[in-house]
């Protein structure tokens, strides 16, 4: 095992420590690059090569998701899925629609891109959505403004200054078909054996960035609609890239909607500096609406918090309950529907007996 070329490829002491003695000589480590209906696309020490595993109950990227660390059993048409190493980090969302249905994003990533351009498709809001999904897995993020040729605002550097204060991240501008900029820009973020994620929505260049970053045309990329900005998905499947210079990209379809994947207390630990102004409140149960001493009140008018960041933290508080109300109910009515199976088996079964007496 060639833990040189391994770790150009995202390996590190954390998957090396999961191991058993007799795993080392029986097992190959394998990166998921792309997940497929019945099989996988992994990269080994020895290149790309395909691994299947079995008939799983559930759909495969359900169980798996790109950049996951495998241990794969060599057979003789492909490997075979031993078992899946802990991971690192795990981006994840609630899939689209009205079902609450956690989909898997990608894993053990070290950074996430938020990718959006200066034009119509900018929304600070979405900023802070895709932040909480790095929050969750853990990670650092960043936001890269792409199309930075097309924009002539002469107050840009004030309006990052304030960006940049309302969500807590830095930003970065630069033109994703200059890959001498892209390189300046992101090179610093990124260092050999690390993984990066790209989200953002179709249209803002994500494609085209991995392809600088990448230095190489990789990914397909497509133009945008003048009239509102929106792009067609050119990346139809999540895909892990490895660069030249040692890191590993992500890149991923865009993102129509960022619906979240909210456990108790995420939002309170991705705001904490609005948490730490209202320990100084003067009631306990002080709840910012007018009440006297109120500390985020003063916050609010001072500039300490912008108003911005206050409504996004409201506005996500009553979605993390909302979602934690709808998770109860679905686990409720999961009980229910198992003790009725359980319930009409017994039946089934009383009627077999009662027929053979």
């Amino acid at each position: 095992m060639d833990f040189s070329k391994l770790q150009h490829l995202g390996w590190k002491s954390f998957f090396t420590q999961q191991l058993e003695l007799d795993e080392w000589d029986q097992y190959i480590p394998a990166r998921v690059i792309s997940i497929h209906r019945d099989y996988m696309d992994v990269l080994t020490e020895d290149g790309v090569q395909m691994l299947r595993m079995g008939k799983p109950e559930m759909p495969v990227s359900s169980l798996v998701a790109v950049g996951d660390w495998l241990l794969a059993e060599p057979k003789q048409d492909c490997l075979w899925l031993y078992r899946i190493l802990e991971r690192s980090s795990l981006l994840r969302r609630q899939a689209a629609g009205h079902r609450t249905q956690e989909q898997l994003l990608a894993a053990n990533v070290d950074w996430l891109f938020i990718v959006m351009s200066l034009n119509d498709d900018f929304n600070l809001s979405r900023i802070h959505r895709y932040r909480l999904i790095a929050d969750d897995a853990g990670i650092e993020a960043l936001v890269v403004l792409t199309k930075k040729d097309l924009q002539a605002d002469s107050d840009l550097e004030q309006k990052l200054e304030q960006w940049q204060h309302d969500t807590g991240l830095t930003f970065i501008c630069c033109n994703a078909r200059d890959r001498e900029d892209v390189h300046e820009q992101l090179q610093a973020w990124l260092k050999e054996g690390d993984t990066a994620v790209l989200l953002g929505s179709s249209g803002v260049g994500k494609s085209t960035l991995t392809n600088a970053l990448l230095n190489a045309e990789v990914q397909q990329i497509g133009a945008i609609r003048e009239q509102d900005s929106k792009g067609r998905h050119t990346t139809t499947s999540r895909q892990l890239l490895q660069a030249d210079d040692g890191f590993m990209i992500i890149d991923t379809p865009g993102m129509r909607e960022v619906q979240l994947w909210l456990e108790d207390g995420q939002v309170d630990a991705s705001f904490d500096d609005i948490n730490e102004v209202a320990l100084r409140c003067r009631f306990r149960n002080c709840r910012h609406q007018g009440e006297p001493g109120c500390a985020v009140a003063v916050a609010l008018t001072t500039g300490e918090v912008s108003e911005s960041r206050w409504l996004q933290y409201q506005k996500l508080q009553k979605e993390e309950a909302f979602h934690l109300r709808q998770e109860a109910g679905a686990a409720e009515q999961h009980r229910h529907s198992r003790a009725f199976a359980k319930m009409a088996r017994k039946i089934v079964q009383s009627k077999k007996d009662m027929k053979k007496t």
